[in-house]
């Protein structure tokens, strides 16, 4: 009688099992990159309070604002005042852009 040996039993349950975490790998790799993509305009739009005044550094005007629990560091076209409020124009890795018309 022809069937299966421990050693093709044992190939084939590997290559199965390998099959599956790489779709399961590709999947959720996938899944980060659209997130990625959605956190990057996440906070565009939203109406931030300014932490620290933005003074003037290298031609912009540099400070940080506050969103939700987390400090952000921010660039604008013009000096801003701690306290008043400015709405994020736009994002590069970690920094912020924002305007000051509200």
């Amino acid at each position: 009688m022809v069937g299966f040996g421990t050693l093709e039993f044992v190939l084939v349950t590997v290559f199965l099992s390998s099959g599956v975490l790489l779709f399961f790998a590709w999947n959720n790799e996938r899944a980060v990159a659209n997130r990625t993509v959605d956190l990057k305009n996440e906070y565009i739009g939203t109406l931030v309070v300014v932490d620290a005044p933005f003074l003037e550094e290298k031609g912009q005007f540099r400070g940080t604002v506050h969103i939700g629990n987390e400090s952000w560091s921010a660039i604008s076209n013009e000096p801003i005042l701690s306290g008043e409020s400015v709405r994020v124009s736009g994002r590069d890795g970690l920094m912020l852009y924002v305007d000051k018309g509200v």
